[in-house]
């Protein structure tokens, strides 16, 4: 039968959940007034997705009136996917999509804080270390394993303390 936008569904991970630089996928599948998948469509769903930036949405036509999506972006956020066909917005459209920070990267980590300037022998003193994703986008949960020296002349006893949320306390008293 012929292509009923409303009864059309979306389906896959892509559309309520992705992870920066990675790419995200979904299938939209053409069905009739029945709900039935049918091949009678031959205008092409419209699909964006939107939020802290538009990233190029890519299709590749399937059988049985299926086709498929993916997409990257660099930008972790609240995105929402719309899938028109004909105009008209199909179930479910659009979708609230949460983009995730994709792993922790050394490269895109800060550091800030007192210590990081230096301390005073015998003095304890910290800085907190921000876990950040290979874009630059900040890390929200804990698990990460940091490798943490403290330059200098003196030796230092050094505690790093996973906060859970992306960042980590590290405490460190300067010897002699």
């Amino acid at each position: 039968g012929r292509v009923v936008a409303v009864r059309c569904t979306g389906v896959g991970r892509g559309l309520t959940r992705a992870y920066a630089g990675e790419d995200a996928k979904f299938t939209v599948e053409s069905r009739d007034i029945h709900r039935n998948k049918t091949t009678s469509g031959r205008v092409p769903f419209v699909v964006s997705v939107r939020g802290v930036v538009s990233p190029v949405v890519h299709c590749i036509p399937g059988e049985n009136g299926e086709y498929h999506y993916s997409y990257r972006t660099a930008k972790a956020g609240v995105y929402f996917v719309g899938i028109l066909y004909e105009g008209v917005d199909i179930g479910g459209s659009p979708f609230k999509l949460t983009v995730d920070p994709g792993p922790t990267h050394a490269n895109g980590c800060s550091a800030t804080g007192p210590g990081v300037q230096g301390s005073y022998t015998m003095v304890e003193t910290s800085f907190v270390v921000q876990a950040r994703d290979y874009y630059g986008n900040a890390r929200v949960t804990g698990g990460d394993v940091f490798n943490i020296e403290i330059g200098g002349t003196a030796s230092a006893r050094m505690r790093v303390r996973d906060n859970d949320n992306g960042t980590y306390t590290v405490a460190y008293t300067p010897e002699m």
